[in-house]
């Protein structure tokens, strides 16, 4: 091909030679030659990364068949171990094949619950209807003798403590300008001092029934304390109020303020810039006569505690730091915290440890500490056990009828010994 002319047809073997000066014949047409196709060189990148894929492939099977073989070894050796003690092979794989039964049924019924919780998370919210709280017997020891206390009767006693403390540190808060608005009073022979106002709380109408479960909310006391202490600001001394149930099995609060003179407290059941105070029932506004201590006549009705819902407060207290000073304060702050903490506390005081204005609270894991001293406060008492009271509404009833139950088991065992 490279010594032939360029336009020389190849001579066919045994064909005649063509004559001189002759017409040459017409050349056959030539067959195309297909180009040789080159390899691309292989880079030594791609090289090694071939070599390091292969060596995992190996590395793999060689863990893969190791692993099975281990495996295989810590069956054999289980196996020798149950044969060893006496224990049935065909048993343990059916405890084995159980207990993956019981999985599998655990994880549907998950599967099953995440189903309800998705389906109740995208339903409509509907007002929860709101159960009354629970009544337990709880028995207390310190290792030498028990005590049973109705839980009641304990949230009663403090709820009595607390707004005892408060109604007497009431008379105290800002004395000297009370003698000032005192004296101006008696000149002018018009009341301008500070006043005690009884403010009180009902759901529905004052005509018709409503029941708890008609919209009451624990957090509906708590929302109208914080408008009222938004709208009277600095004027607001004191306040404090108390939970009751009706006989129509609706909630009321009876609330007593202490304000400044001449504080005007707006209705809470009516409109303010198109809003209520008080957006539940109807209310009522009086003035306070009798002092402080009246909110107290509110504490002791046992019948109308028992009845509250389950997360209703029964009572709350408070205070304006800057109404009293923190010795007159002492007593009242004092009245949060347990017997045996108050005790310590007011050892410390007596000795000179720690001022007025001492500080404490709850430690993780049980007990108080005495945050100015770094001191830790225990009680002797633990927790022994905690029985749900149901149906019995006095500690006389209790009484009775557990009287009544010790009867019937005397009786029983006499029967039976006779």
């Amino acid at each position: 091909l490279l010594t032939r002319k360029p336009n020389a047809a190849p001579v066919a073997a045994g064909a005649a030679p063509v004559a001189a000066g002759a017409a040459p014949a017409a050349a056959p047409a030539a067959a195309p030659v297909a180009a040789p196709v080159a390899e691309s060189p292989v880079s030594k990148a791609d090289a090694l990364a071939r070599l390091k894929r292969d060596a995992q492939g190996r590395n793999a099977v060689k863990a893969a068949k190791a692993k099975e073989a281990t495996l295989a070894r810590v069956d054999a050796e289980r196996a020798e171990v149950k044969r060893q003690r006496g224990i049935d092979p065909a048993a343990a794989t059916e405890r084995a094949e159980r207990l993956r039964a019981v999985k599998v049924v655990k994880i549907e019924r998950k599967g099953e619950a995440d189903a309800i919780a998705k389906a109740q998370a995208e339903a409509p919210k509907v007002p929860p209807v709101k159960y009354r709280g629970r009544r337990w017997r709880i028995t207390l020891s310190n290792g030498e003798k028990t005590s049973e206390v109705d839980s009641l009767w304990a949230r009663m006693g403090r709820c009595h403590k607390r707004v005892k403390a408060w109604a007497d540190a009431v008379p105290h808060i800002n004395r000297r300008l009370r003698r000032i608005y005192k004296a101006v009073s008696e000149k002018t022979g018009k009341e301008i001092g500070p006043r005690l106002v009884m403010i009180t709380l009902s759901y529905g109408d004052a005509d018709t029934k409503h029941k708890i479960s008609d919209g009451w909310e624990p957090n509906h006391i708590r929302e109208y304390m914080l408008k009222l202490r938004k709208q009277l600001k600095a004027k607001l001394w004191a306040y404090g109020w108390v939970a009751e149930m009706q006989e129509r099995e609706s909630l009321h609060y009876h609330i007593m303020v202490y304000v400044a003179p001449g504080t005007n407290i707006p209705m809470p059941d009516e409109e303010i810039d198109g809003l209520k105070m008080w957006p539940h029932g109807h209310s009522k506004i009086e003035t306070a006569k009798k002092g402080p201590w009246y909110l107290i006549k509110y504490v002791g009705k046992e019948h109308q505690k028992e009845g509250l819902p389950a997360g209703a407060r029964m009572f709350a207290v408070w205070i304006g730091k800057k109404q009293a000073t923190a010795e007159e304060l002492l007593g009242f702050r004092l009245s949060a915290a347990p017997p045996y903490v108050q005790d310590a506390i007011r050892d410390c005081y007596t000795r000179g440890h720690v001022n007025a204005s001492v500080t404490w609270g709850r430690v993780k894991g049980g007990g108080w500490v005495i945050k100015d001293l770094g001191l830790m406060v225990e009680t002797d008492w633990y927790l022994v056990r905690m029985e749900p009271i149901d149906g019995l509404s006095t500690l006389s009833e209790q009484r009775e009828s557990l009287d009544d139950v010790h009867a019937a088991i005397a009786e029983m065992i006499a029967r039976h010994a006779g």
